[in-house]
């Protein structure tokens, strides 16, 4: 499965005990912008299966100008359950620069520490868009690279930490054939082909109450094996309520890859 859990895994919203590693300032130096934009939400993520919550988030995003270029930030944390972990820390963030009218990822970090606050394993992914590079590395707690890879840039890439905040941008320019198609860079890590299929509009019930929103489904693309695949792994879906990219979301879906938990993710946007 690719590691599409992601949603958005943010500043902790109840006490704990973990303690976060500080995160360097991406608004430094940035001008101002006519539009800049600063909203902070909430998220719970819940199993399929019968609503336990599994854990919950909090997070922040921003847009602004830097060097004459318009940034996008999501700083993310969070405190429950994730992939094989439990009861650990989250503490995730991605720089993203706008082209075409789209997001496209500069660099991203998902960080996971344990109930000590001792880091566990990091994930890094930055984007050389020169060289059509990615370059993705794994460190333990000591900093130490235990993995590293580098993939190609294809195409529109995005990865597990940001599709959200990119499928947002998407879905409101969903006429133009263009963003039907694009790849996901897992902390696998892997890289997937997918495929956006538009399935209208249907009520769901977010956070923040109910509303009509728009519904897509993820399909990674494996050829003739496509079929097979989507018929043995759950799902992934997601709802946007209409308006600007930032109103709230919903995800349903295994929670990063294959064997991971089936879960429910809602968020709301607090402006």
């Amino acid at each position: 499965m690719y590691n599409f859990g992601m949603r958005l895994f943010f500043l902790v919203i109840f006490a704990g005990s973990i303690v976060f590693a500080p995160v360097p300032n991406a608004r430094a130096q940035a001008q101002s912008l006519p539009s800049d934009k600063k909203t902070a939400g909430k998220e719970i993520c819940v199993y399929k299966k019968d609503n336990k919550i599994r854990c919950r988030h909090t997070f922040t995003l921003e847009r602004f100008l830097r060097n004459g270029k318009v940034i996008h930030t999501i700083d993310m944390t969070g405190v429950g359950d994730y992939d094989k972990y439990t009861g650990v820390g989250l503490h995730f963030t991605s720089e993203m620069e706008e082209k075409n009218g789209l997001p496209r990822p500069l660099k991203s970090v998902q960080a996971i520490y344990d109930k000590t606050g001792e880091l566990i394993v990091e994930h890094r992914k930055d984007y050389d868009y020169l060289k059509k590079k990615i370059y993705y590395q794994a460190l333990d707690k000591n900093g130490k690279a235990v993995i590293k890879k580098t993939f190609p840039i294809k195409g529109l890439t995005i990865d597990d930490v940001n599709l959200s905040y990119f499928l947002k941008a998407v879905v409101s320019r969903m006429g133009d054939d263009g963003y039907h198609r694009f790849y996901v860079l897992s902390s696998e890590p892997s890289l997937y082909n997918i495929n956006i299929q538009k399935l209208g509009d249907e009520e769901f019930d977010f956070l923040s109450g109910k509303a009509v929103a728009a519904k897509i489904r993820l399909v990674p693309d494996f050829g003739i094996a496509t079929g097979v695949y989507s018929a043995l792994v759950p799902p992934t879906y997601f709802w946007f309520k209409k308006g600007e990219p930032c109103n709230d979301l919903a995800y349903e879906g295994l929670e990063t890859s294959l064997g991971s938990a089936h879960v429910v993710v809602t968020t709301q946007i607090e402006d």
